[in-house]
């Protein structure tokens, strides 16, 4: 009867923290570069909604005799009184 020895090949432990320590220290180094990313992707798509709003309020300006829509507030008999120069309150 011919007997082999069979072995498995498994992890140490220490093998195993080492490999975590390596993913932990690239995460480390990674995560600034990440973040600074975000920040440009929120920065581009600010300035993306300021330039359609700038288009919107020049594209209703221009169906309106060259007036911009009026920013309210919550408040539009302010709005009203303060662009009306007969109820003007100034």
């Amino acid at each position: 009867m011919n007997r082999t020895c069979v072995t498995k090949k498994a992890f140490t432990l220490v093998e195993l923290l080492v490999v975590i320590s390596i993913i932990a220290l690239l995460l480390s180094i990674l995560m600034p570069s990440l973040s600074k990313a975000r920040d440009s992707a929120k920065d581009a798509i600010c300035k993306s909604n300021c330039r359609s709003m700038g288009i919107i309020c020049q594209a209703y300006a221009a169906g309106n005799n060259g007036y911009f829509p009026a920013h309210t507030n919550g408040w539009p008999s302010m709005v009203v009184d303060y662009w009306n120069p007969v109820n003007s309150r100034r």
